[in-house]
Protein backbone atom coordinates (compact mmCIF):
# COMPACT_ATOMS: atom_id res chain seq x y z
CA UNK A 1 0.00 0.00 0.00
CA UNK A 2 2.89 2.48 1.02
CA UNK A 3 3.70 2.06 -3.18
CA UNK A 4 0.34 3.02 -3.73
CA UNK A 5 0.27 6.36 -1.48
CA UNK A 6 4.07 7.22 -3.15
CA UNK A 7 2.41 7.07 -6.92
CA UNK A 8 -0.47 8.91 -6.13
CA UNK A 9 1.92 11.62 -4.25
CA UNK A 10 4.36 11.40 -7.29
CA UNK A 11 1.33 11.57 -9.28
CA UNK A 12 -0.38 14.38 -8.19
CA UNK A 13 2.49 16.69 -8.39
CA UNK A 14 3.43 15.71 -11.86
CA UNK A 15 1.42 17.30 -14.35
CA UNK A 16 2.96 15.26 -17.21
CA UNK A 17 2.60 12.22 -15.63
CA UNK A 18 -1.30 12.89 -14.61
CA UNK A 19 -1.38 13.58 -18.60
CA UNK A 20 0.13 10.53 -19.47
CA UNK A 21 -2.96 8.60 -17.43
CA UNK A 22 -5.65 10.48 -18.79
CA UNK A 23 -4.41 9.50 -22.50
CA UNK A 24 -4.09 6.20 -21.33
CA UNK A 25 -7.34 6.05 -20.11
CA UNK A 26 -8.52 7.60 -23.51
CA UNK A 27 -6.62 5.08 -24.85
CA UNK A 28 -8.38 2.46 -23.56
CA UNK A 29 -11.89 3.59 -24.64
CA UNK A 30 -10.58 3.53 -28.18
CA UNK A 31 -9.20 -0.33 -28.10
CA UNK A 32 -11.76 -2.24 -25.79
CA UNK A 33 -14.38 -4.28 -27.34
CA UNK A 34 -17.47 -2.60 -26.64
CA UNK A 35 -19.28 -6.25 -26.98
CA UNK A 36 -17.33 -7.35 -23.89
CA UNK A 37 -18.10 -4.76 -22.01
CA UNK A 38 -20.89 -5.28 -18.85
CA UNK A 39 -22.47 -2.74 -17.02
CA UNK A 40 -19.91 -3.24 -13.74
CA UNK A 41 -16.86 -2.35 -16.13
CA UNK A 42 -19.57 0.68 -17.30
CA UNK A 43 -20.56 1.88 -13.91
CA UNK A 44 -16.63 1.32 -12.87
CA UNK A 45 -14.86 3.73 -15.77
CA UNK A 46 -18.21 6.10 -15.33
CA UNK A 47 -17.51 6.81 -11.89
CA UNK A 48 -13.29 7.30 -12.46
CA UNK A 49 -14.37 10.32 -15.19
CA UNK A 50 -13.25 13.27 -14.03
CA UNK A 51 -12.71 15.75 -16.79
CA UNK A 52 -14.86 16.07 -19.92
CA UNK A 53 -12.27 15.10 -22.56
CA UNK A 54 -12.67 11.62 -20.62
CA UNK A 55 -16.09 12.13 -20.46
CA UNK A 56 -16.55 12.00 -24.11
CA UNK A 57 -14.72 9.14 -24.77
CA UNK A 58 -15.72 7.19 -22.78
CA UNK A 59 -19.34 7.52 -23.62
CA UNK A 60 -18.52 7.37 -27.33
CA UNK A 61 -17.27 3.86 -26.23
CA UNK A 62 -20.54 2.99 -23.84
CA UNK A 63 -22.85 4.31 -26.62
CA UNK A 64 -21.51 0.94 -28.67
CA UNK A 65 -21.58 -1.50 -26.12
CA UNK A 66 -25.19 -3.43 -25.42
CA UNK A 67 -26.18 -1.63 -22.38
CA UNK A 68 -25.89 1.78 -24.07
CA UNK A 69 -29.46 3.31 -23.67
CA UNK A 70 -30.20 1.86 -20.25
CA UNK A 71 -27.30 3.26 -18.67
CA UNK A 72 -27.52 6.63 -20.52
CA UNK A 73 -31.24 6.80 -19.01
CA UNK A 74 -29.78 5.95 -15.10
CA UNK A 75 -26.43 8.55 -16.02
CA UNK A 76 -28.49 11.84 -17.28
CA UNK A 77 -29.93 12.07 -13.78
CA UNK A 78 -26.62 11.72 -11.80
CA UNK A 79 -25.46 14.66 -9.62
CA UNK A 80 -22.19 13.60 -10.72
CA UNK A 81 -21.51 16.26 -13.59
CA UNK A 82 -19.12 14.05 -15.74
CA UNK A 83 -21.29 10.99 -15.62
CA UNK A 84 -24.58 13.27 -16.56
CA UNK A 85 -22.61 14.31 -19.38
CA UNK A 86 -21.33 11.12 -20.33
CA UNK A 87 -25.38 9.67 -20.00
CA UNK A 88 -26.49 12.73 -22.83
CA UNK A 89 -23.23 12.05 -24.62
CA UNK A 90 -24.63 8.61 -25.04
CA UNK A 91 -28.13 9.81 -26.16
CA UNK A 92 -26.91 12.11 -28.85
CA UNK A 93 -24.60 9.11 -30.02
CA UNK A 94 -27.79 7.12 -30.47
CA UNK A 95 -29.64 9.34 -31.76
CA UNK A 96 -27.57 10.07 -34.77
CA UNK A 97 -26.33 6.62 -35.44
CA UNK A 98 -28.72 4.29 -34.35
CA UNK A 99 -31.57 4.63 -36.90
CA UNK A 100 -33.56 1.63 -35.19
CA UNK A 101 -34.52 4.48 -32.67
CA UNK A 102 -37.40 6.51 -33.75
CA UNK A 103 -37.41 10.71 -33.14
CA UNK A 104 -40.06 10.07 -30.76
CA UNK A 105 -37.62 7.86 -28.31
CA UNK A 106 -35.28 11.48 -28.24
CA UNK A 107 -38.65 13.59 -28.29
CA UNK A 108 -39.82 12.04 -24.39
CA UNK A 109 -37.22 14.13 -22.90
CA UNK A 110 -36.90 17.67 -24.31
CA UNK A 111 -39.79 18.38 -21.14
CA UNK A 112 -36.79 17.31 -19.17
CA UNK A 113 -34.29 19.04 -20.90
CA UNK A 114 -36.54 22.51 -20.86
CA UNK A 115 -37.24 21.86 -17.00
CA UNK A 116 -33.80 20.79 -15.93
CA UNK A 117 -30.94 21.73 -18.15
CA UNK A 118 -30.53 25.54 -16.45
CA UNK A 119 -30.10 24.12 -13.15
CA UNK A 120 -26.92 21.17 -14.26
CA UNK A 121 -23.71 21.47 -13.64
CA UNK A 122 -21.86 23.28 -16.55
CA UNK A 123 -20.06 20.50 -18.43
CA UNK A 124 -23.72 18.44 -18.62
CA UNK A 125 -24.74 21.86 -20.08
CA UNK A 126 -22.81 21.61 -22.54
Amino acid sequence: MRHVSHFAIHLHNNAGLRFLCLYARILATMIADPQQADEALLNAWAADTDNYGLADAFADFAAKTPHARSLAERWLTSDAEYISRAGWHIMAQLALNDAALPDETFAAYLPHITAEIHNRPNRTRQ
